[in-house]
């Protein structure tokens, strides 16, 4: 969809998959993306008190990771079970984001990896190891799909990107496995990074201005078991930090 010009393919691509994304969907999200964001919690305090160094983009990324795939794919990728968050996507696709100008121009470099062995790939490009283990499970994934659309097993209500994706009422020539493969990574890669970098630079800003933090805490105190609906209407909240996220992403 990204990658799509015409703008008539753009808007039915983004339609396919457009109410899983409506704030209605998110929010019967909330309950799961609490749960991973209470585990966060939980790994944060135990590192804080064994002094242990972590890595802002890596730490959230993995909690990006893990909400995205649980919603997106129906499967949680267990990023934040792994010691020491090491965030293997967060932190090689940026690399390979890094020489995307040089395979727009050359994309015959993609084709030939995916032929290379492992092993041969690794001493490359170590960082392309993660990134195909990746995508071979999207892959996967999008196969599972397929097969159970072409054994009339289809949902009433999408739950998951590839419910959406192959769905009998999208043209036959638009559910294919590379289009399914291709359009739930995006979705993936997307979502890591910026949430990633935005929460990291949220969570500075927090710690180098500690008036704002004892302001937001004060405004936050009575709503320890607040909707998001609720949160939405706290002046504090909504009008500078969140006005400071939107920025820093």
């Amino acid at each position: 969809m990204i990658s799509t010009n015409d703008h008539e393919l753009h808007r039915q691509r983004r339609g396919y998959i457009a109410n899983l994304f409506s704030k209605r969907s998110i929010s019967d999200l909330e309950s799961i993306i609490q749960s991973k964001v209470d585990k966060l919690v939980t790994l944060l305090k135990e590192a804080n008190h064994t002094e242990e160094t972590l890595i802002g983009p890596l730490v959230f990324g993995s909690l990006a990771i893990d909400v995205i795939s649980h919603y997106a794919y129906g499967e949680s990728f267990g990023n934040l079970d792994k010691p020491g968050f090491p965030c293997e996507l967060e932190r090689d696709v940026k690399a390979i984001l890094m020489i995307q100008h040089v395979r727009r121009f050359l994309p015959g470099i993609d084709r030939l990896i995916t032929h290379l062995p492992a092993w041969l790939v690794a001493r490359i490009s170590p960082s392309m190891v993660s990134f195909l283990d990746f995508e071979t499970r999207i892959a996967g994934y999008s196969k599972a799909a397929l097969k159970k659309s072409m054994e009339g097993e289809e949902p009433t209500k999408p739950r998951t990107v590839f419910d959406a994706l192959v769905s009998s009422k999208i043209p036959a020539q638009e559910r294919t496995l590379q289009r399914l493969t291709d359009e739930s990574s995006t979705i993936l890669i997307a979502g890591v990074d910026t949430t990633a970098r935005t929460l990291t630079a949220t969570m500075c800003y927090l710690i180098l201005y500690p008036e704002i933090l004892a302001k937001l805490r004060a405004e936050l105190q009575p709503y320890k078991n607040a909707t998001w609906t609720q949160l939405e209407s706290l002046p504090y909240l909504v009008s500078h930090l969140l006005h400071f996220a939107m920025c820093a992403s």
